[in-house]
């Protein structure tokens, strides 16, 4: 496109322009409608050529018009980016493995920690039954003891805590007076307590219940899956606790405390049983 200068301002304009942009001065006449059948100039108002007889149905055009081709107006077709179907499986497979990897690793954890419970939960019950088998046997003693101090039977395993020999000899302790026989139950059980073996065996029975009480401790809360197996070894732990005191503070007579020991020993059996279902 050039540019000529407006004969009426002087500015420079296209020479394209019919007028000045700047004064609105006619750069071009425009030229009057011609026949588009013959190319006759037609009078204003006129309805047919006068030349041809070309009916004029509207307003013609001018004679640049009909030599310049029509300019076809194509309507832009604004393309939205989409995203190709590979790349939504892609990013769809992408997600689907995420939220796998995410319950995969929530799984391995959970998994990590029920392995972690159920081998403490093992581990309690051994440490339960250690205590409860040395519980059983200084309790059976206790009561073999009791037993021979008061109806005076011998047996190598008590006639250290039930009976004075002394070679037949009597003699004075303090205020007492020793004489060969069988001492009272409560000098017999006095002397099984004072006994240096029995009493470190009483030690660690009590040392194993704070042991297991702390192990309890930590087992709470239990995984669902191993609610009931913690609710047994709750009963368990009850028992064991009952048989473990008796050994270590035995009161009442001989009979009461034999039929509650072989009670509370049965009892304690009877809820091992119970948990070893949960380990076989």
């Amino acid at each position: 496109m050039a540019m000529i200068q407006c004969p009426n301002c002087g500015k420079d304009v296209s020479d394209k322009a019919q007028k000045c942009v700047h004064c609105g001065y006619t750069l071009k006449e425009t030229p009057p409608p011609v026949c588009p059948e013959c190319g006759t100039e037609l009078e204003e108002g006129a309805t047919v050529c006068k030349n041809c007889g070309c009916p004029i149905t509207s307003a013609m055009e001018p004679v640049d018009a009909i030599n310049t081709p029509q300019k076809v107006e194509v309507a832009k077709v604004s393309v939205i980016p989409q995203v190709s179907r590979k790349k939504i499986l892609i990013f769809t497979a992408a997600a689907l493995i995420f939220i796998c990897a995410i319950f995969g690793v929530r799984a391995i954890l959970h998994q990590q920690m029920v392995q972690n419970y159920v081998v403490n939960l093992e581990n309690t019950v051994d440490v339960m039954l250690s205590g409860a088998v040395d519980a059983e046997n200084c309790g059976n003693l206790i009561i073999k003891v009791w037993n021979n101090s008061i109806f005076e039977e011998f047996d190598s395993e008590t006639d250290k805590y039930t009976y004075n020999d002394n070679d037949g000899t009597t003699f004075i302790r303090g205020d007492e007076i020793i004489s060969p026989g069988f001492y009272d139950f409560n000098t017999a059980l006095s002397n099984l307590f004072s006994d240096e073996a029995f009493s470190s065996k009483i030690d660690e029975i009590a040392e194993n219940q704070e042991t297991v009480s702390t192990m309890m401790k930590e087992l709470q809360n239990p995984p669902e899956e191993w609610e009931n197996a913690y609710n047994d070894l709750q009963d368990f732990y009850e028992a064991y606790l009952k048989l473990t005191e008796m050994t270590i503070n035995p009161t009442g007579n001989l009979q009461t405390f034999s039929a509650s020991f072989h009670e509370a020993d049965a009892e304690t059996v009877n809820c091992y049983n119970r948990m070893k279902i949960y380990f076989s």
